[in-house]
């Protein structure tokens, strides 16, 4: 996107998870683009309804309610003109979840990646290619850092250290709510919501750099062994929230 002479790129951002919905749309509006947020799909066609329909809109593929496949078709009759539906989630898309999208993006993913996907799209229109940061941590990597650097640092380059570090207290209060609902759900072994928690945490944490904790919610998510076996590492996903607030703490 060329700021200098062309209008800001619309983009409607829908995602249930409200630490990664915002900083995502911090991060886009500090690129230039115009963006309008949902936090579910039914939320995001309600939108539709009362405002002009955006150049392109990105979705997350694992919400509750509206979403995947089903989402992308009602995002397509809800629109009068050509839109780019662009799918994402934290994993790769479970068998048909990414039909009727015109590009999927692996979180997390960079601003770069984005703009990459809309300008492929608009090119080729080739559906269903996958985009990811080449710095994203995979499970079962070994020695994740607590932080990754650079990803704080671009961070920091898109707004005051104090803002940044409120930003990153509010992801890791998230956690531990989140780690408290997963405790409850291995109590009764739910593994379903177990997993969900897992899935949200390795977004969030994902998108800010919290590599140690990305990873290790990865193994929790996609480990299938009953979710009471899991309280120590747990209790390790909340030693690594700690230890990360210190490091922050003493910047």
């Amino acid at each position: 996107m060329n700021k200098a002479d062309k209008q800001p790129t619309r983009l409607l951002l829908i995602d249930d998870d409200e630490v990664s919905r915002e900083l995502m749309a911090l991060l886009l509006e500090n690129e230039g683009y115009q963006v309008a947020t949902a936090d579910s799909g039914e939320a995001a066609l309600q939108t539709l309804t009362d405002t002009h329909a955006p150049d392109a809109i990105l979705a997350d593929l694992q919400m509750p309610g509206l979403s995947g496949a089903a989402l992308a078709a009602a995002l397509r009759a809800a629109t009068t003109h050509a839109v780019t539906l662009l799918a994402m989630s934290g994993s790769a898309p479970q068998q048909d979840a990414a039909t009727g999208y015109d590009r999927f993006l692996l979180k997390p993913f960079r601003v770069e990646d984005l703009a990459a996907a809309l300008a492929a799209t608009a090119a080729s229109g080739a559906p269903n290619a996958v985009s990811a940061s080449p710095a994203q941590a995979q499970p079962g990597s070994p020695a994740a850092p607590l932080l990754d650097e650079a990803v704080y640092n671009t961070l920091l380059r898109s707004m005051p250290r104090e803002q940044l570090h409120q930003l990153y207290a509010v992801c890791l209060d998230d956690v531990n709510g989140r780690v408290e609902r997963m405790q409850l759900a291995a109590a009764s072994n739910d593994a379903e919501s177990f997993r969900r928690e897992a899935h949200a945490i390795k977004g969030g944490c994902g998108m800010v750099g919290a590599t140690a904790l990305q990873q290790l919610a990865a193994r929790l998510e996609q480990d299938q062994t009953a979710p009471a076996n899991h309280v120590a590492t747990l209790q390790e996903l909340l030693l690594l929230c700690k230890q990360l607030q210190d490091i922050l703490f003493a910047r």
